[in-house]
């Protein structure tokens, strides 16, 4: 095991280690594991509230998980997202989601080509 010193050396610790992975990401497969940049956060969740086409995510659909894997969109504004469509209803337009508390035209011009309205 390059830069860990051996086998041996692993195996003394290796009861030792526990790896969370509630944050990681991950490689597509072909993808360099020795690059030691991290490996880039996908833009486009997969799941309900995604396009069967893998294209923008459905805000009138996604789940908080989906919506909080967008750039500048954490889980307190995911849910003030779903929290605003349970109260307004369907957004009409993606600009509407800037009624959104904490979404201002920064974080809407980071992700508005990675959301949609359409059904």
């Amino acid at each position: 095991m390059k830069g860990f010193g051996g086998a041996s050396k692993f195996d003394a610790v290796k009861d030792l280690v526990r790896i969370d992975i509630t944050n990681c990401t991950f490689r597509e497969p072909g993808e360099s594991g020795d690059d030691p940049a991290p490996a880039k956060k996908s833009s486009k969740p997969r799941g309900p509230g995604a396009s069967s086409t893998d294209g923008p995510i459905n805000i009138n659909r996604a789940s908080v998980k989906e919506l909080d894997a967008l750039p500048s969109i954490g889980k307190t504004t995911a849910e003030r997202i779903v929290e605003y469509r349970t109260e307004h209803g369907d957004f009409a337009t993606i600009e509407e989601i800037m009624q959104v508390k904490g979404i201002r035209q920064g974080t809407f011009d980071k992700i508005k080509d990675l959301i949609t309205v359409d059904e």
